[in-house]
């Protein structure tokens, strides 16, 4: 997608450009009506100016890179200021508060990384901290009240999920090794990894007296994005973000049930490690590219795929111990929905030549049913149409789906919902890369970020356009 496509549909929709001349090619209408008129007509701005956003929206600032300061603890002493690479996120409401557990997809080049703070370190090795999660404080009115590290000494903390009892899971979106060398872009000096990365961590909105700094390696080590605990409790779904990516799911073994301190719970070869193949007309496919529009709306069945004897990748890459799972070159973003009937999750976009058998797309959103083991392609983003590259995902009070996107600029938070389509609910004027890490807490505000830059709080009548 283009910049100047973007323009296109915008203006196409400005001048009341009929859906069938902009686009006759769509299979159902309503995917590309509601796409096309959310290029246009959001007039209104957040404080900052950098922000639109539909009628009645208003948006502002609770933090910004490099700015506010950053404590050792809740009400601890100032170890820093908000660190890089803000990414996935959740909100978890608190008496006159909401806490955010924020993400910082940090590496040694981060300009400003998250501080290894004592109580809150996984690797002594990561330069100058690296990436982490750090716990925000914030009002009921949006003013930024304090915030603190809740993880440190981790590597390229992306996406996650929330747990059923209210704790962040962390995912480590790489899988560098023990021993490894790398240099600092803050201190120019290099620094050997004492721990092997590429794990999901449980991460509390709480002081550090509570953080348990520890991997979850029942789960495998892989290049993680997201993770979501079934409703069973006894369950866990993880979705991997690089070629040939795989969605998994981990079984606790008999009479487990999950509860807050999973990594202490666990031991590393815990439970059942499988990944989904996805079924449609008997066959199996090779790569989720293969659904079209044609597949909107259908519930396909799942097979689930035994492997992982190296669950820890120690010889083998973890996604390579699945033969016959159907791969993608980005499983982004996952996301329970409000029944615990099932879980959302994105695929990012489809390239040209990426499988032989695969259509190019610019995204798709999949629905996944705990009961049925079916998924369901709920919504595509063909080439040529508005939005592009869904990735962080979450679901919105009402039931429908908040996705952000991470494409060509200027990205969106994008509203879904079946009823109506995709629609725009807020668009980065400035062109600063991708947003991320939306969640809802504080009274149905919206917490989002755009990596680059900056924390948002949104609020407006969403509800319209995120009714299922």
């Amino acid at each position: 997608m283009s910049i100047s496509r973007r323009s296109f549909f915008a203006g196409s929709a400005a001048a009341g450009l009929t859906v069938a001349g902009a686009q006759t090619a769509a299979a159902k209408p309503r995917h590309i009506s509601s796409a096309v008129a959310a290029g246009a007509q959001l007039p209104a701005l957040s404080e900052d100016g950098m922000v639109a956003m539909p009628p009645g929206f208003k948006a502002h600032r609770i933090g910004t890179i490099g700015v506010e300061p950053l404590l050792s603890d809740r009400g601890g002493r100032v170890v820093g200021v908000t660190p890089s690479n803000l990414d996935g996120m959740g909100a978890f409401d608190r008496a006159g508060v909401t806490r955010l557990v924020r993400n910082h997809e940090c590496r040694a080049n981060a300009k400003v990384p998250v501080p290894l703070v004592p109580g809150t370190v996984y690797d002594a090795g990561c330069p100058t901290g690296m990436g982490g999660n750090t716990v925000v404080e914030v009002s009921r009115s949006g003013e930024l009240v304090q915030q603190w590290v809740g993880l440190s000494g981790t590597i390229r903390n992306c996406a996650g999920g929330t747990t059923p009892w209210g704790s962040w899971l962390a995912c480590e979106e790489t899988t560098e090794r023990a021993g490894q060398t790398v240099t600092s872009s803050v201190d120019g000096q290099a620094y050997t990894l004492q721990k092997d990365h590429g794990y999901v961590f449980e991460v509390f909105p709480e002081p550090v007296a509570q953080q348990i700094p520890l991997p979850i390696k029942a789960w495998g080590r892989a290049v993680w994005e997201g993770a979501e605990i079934g409703a069973d409790l006894s369950s866990a779904y993880l979705t991997e973000d690089t070629k040939g990516g795989l969605f998994y799911r981990w079984t606790a073994p008999e009479g487990v049930t999950l509860r807050p301190g999973i990594a202490t719970q666990l031991g590393e070869g815990d439970g059942v490690l499988q990944a989904a193949q996805l079924v449609r007309d008997g066959v199996a496919l090779e790569h989720y590219g293969q659904l079209t529009e044609a597949d909107l709306d259908v519930a396909h069945p799942v097979r689930w795929v035994d492997g992982g004897a190296d669950r820890q990748a120690q010889t083998t890459d973890l996604r390579q111990q699945f033969p016959g799972a159907t791969t993608h070159r980005k499983i982004e973003g996952v996301w329970s929905d409000n029944a615990g009937e099932g879980l959302w999750f994105t695929l990012s976009t489809v390239k040209d030549g990426e499988h032989p058998e695969a259509v190019a797309n610019q995204g798709m959103i999949m629905y996944y049913s705990f009961a049925e083991q079916t998924m369901t392609l709920k919504e595509y983003w063909a080439k040529g149409s508005y939005f592009d590259a869904p990735d962080n995902i979450t679901i919105s009070p009402w039931g429908g789906v908040v996705i952000a996107e991470d494409g060509s600029d200027p990205n969106h938070l994008v509203a879904f919902s079946p009823r109506l389509g995709s629609s725009a609910l807020a668009k980065d004027l400035a062109e600063r890369g991708e947003w991320a890490g939306p969640c809802f807490g504080g009274g149905r505000a919206l917490f989002a970020n755009i990596q680059s830059d900056c924390t948002y709080m949104i609020t407006g009548p969403m509800a319209k356009q995120l009714h299922r």
